[in-house]
């Protein structure tokens, strides 16, 4: 791990710039971008006092971390990384990076696919962490509840993605994480389910497939 330098923290807030205004035009571009929100949202944790192994956001027997008993090595990075976190901490604001994911719904047809398509791999990624993390599982949440007004045809195409995702993340050996995958997908599922739009029955025998893995 290295220090944070100001071109570091100048260079992320051009990401988040282009995430926010460019978003059409990004494609697989997006699996950089989300990851590096993914590891920002990690150091925003870390500045505001949550400890490594609560990092998961999942939540845990508490447990003191003593730099005392690290050895030099682990110190030395746990120090950068703490100080790297109050410097995103102080520098980039969280509104910034949620309206990233608020405004999804202003995605054209190609670029929301293409953003949840990245999203479900980075939270692919961070499910197989030690501990698991659950950022982007939250996100695709939120993203799903974005763009349920999509037009149908649009919609079928993000919900193979999204009901694929959270069925893998429902078989994680993590309890809390499989729990969490089950949760949401049924919540998800009873707020599409009330849509008038949706009644057609081969849509709804499409629709909740997932809950027969």
């Amino acid at each position: 791990a290295e220090q944070m330098k100001p071109k570091n923290i100048e260079s992320i807030k051009v990401l988040i710039e282009v995430a926010q205004t460019q978003g059409d035009y990004l494609r697989d571009c997006w699996k950089q971008i989300l990851n590096c929100i993914s590891q920002l949202e990690r150091l925003h944790l870390i500045a505001s006092g949550v400890k490594e192994d609560q990092l998961s956001q999942i939540p845990q027997n508490p447990k003191i971390t003593n730099t005392n008993n690290l050895n030099p090595k682990k110190s030395e990075r746990h120090l950068i990384e703490l100080m790297n976190s109050n410097v995103v901490f102080s520098h980039i604001s969280q509104p910034s990076i949620e309206l990233i994911f608020s405004t999804s719904k202003h995605l054209s047809t190609y670029a929301i696919l293409d953003f949840v398509s990245c999203l479900c791999a980075v939270s692919k990624e961070e499910l197989s962490c030690s501990p698991p993390r659950i950022f982007s599982l939250q996100k695709l949440v939120e993203v799903a509840y974005e763009n349920m007004n999509r037009i149908r045809v649009v919609w079928v195409k993000i919900w193979k993605m999204l009901s694929e995702h959270f069925s893998y993340a429902a078989r994680h050996p993590h309890q809390k994480v499989a729990i969490f995958a089950i949760d949401s997908l049924r919540q998800l599922a009873m707020k599409f389910l009330e849509k008038d739009e949706l009644s057609n029955f081969h849509f709804q025998n499409e629709f909740l497939k997932p809950f027969l893995t």
